[in-house]
């Protein structure tokens, strides 16, 4: 959901502005592991390229990296306009501090699953998370009271909030 999620956001909000005539280079970016490849399966890739896509392939990011300037270059070799994975911002921060090194931080959006905390994301890197998208499927916590009113009602039954279990853990 949050693949198909971003790929719409991405054409109805950002492809438009670049004025490129011809379509958007879509690849995965994302961690080695189970949760990084959650989200590449032939119903996605179906997805993506039924909104006229072209997906140009996959680069994995170790689960702790030091170096991912191989993967780096061979996105930006493909000329890809947009990624999707998922990761802990400790793992994207060396991402994006690589993109900057090899001057792809504005050539390239990426769109990465609600695991990363922007905050601390923020505090890693400032403005190298500029072209990040974070998307979610749950509502932010101060919306809660009006769109999710039931996450809310179970949150506050159980005292969760005296528990200092953080809400947004709580509602997925």
């Amino acid at each position: 959901n949050e693949l198909g999620v971003w790929v719409d956001y991405y054409l109805k909000h950002i492809w438009p502005k670049k004025g490129l005539a011809r379509k958007p280079r879509f690849a995965w970016l994302t961690w080695e592991v189970a949760y990084g490849r959650a989200s590449i399966t032939p119903k996605t890739r179906a997805y993506i390229e039924s909104k006229g896509v072209e997906i140009v392939g996959e680069e994995f990011i170790p689960y702790v990296p030091t170096d991912v300037s191989a993967q780096l270059l061979r996105l930006k070799e493909k000329g890809v306009d947009f990624t999707f994975g998922g990761m802990y911002q400790n793992a994207y921060a060396v991402v994006l501090k690589e993109m900057d090194k090899l001057g792809m931080i504005d050539q390239i959006d990426a769109g990465l699953c609600y695991a990363i905390v922007p905050g601390v994301l923020l505090d890693m890197v400032g403005p190298l998370a500029r072209n990040t998208y974070i998307v979610s499927n749950i509502w932010p916590v101060d919306e809660w009271a009006k769109r999710a009113p039931k996450v809310l009602e179970v949150f506050n039954k159980n005292g969760r909030d005296k528990m200092g279990f953080p809400p947004e853990g709580y509602a997925m």
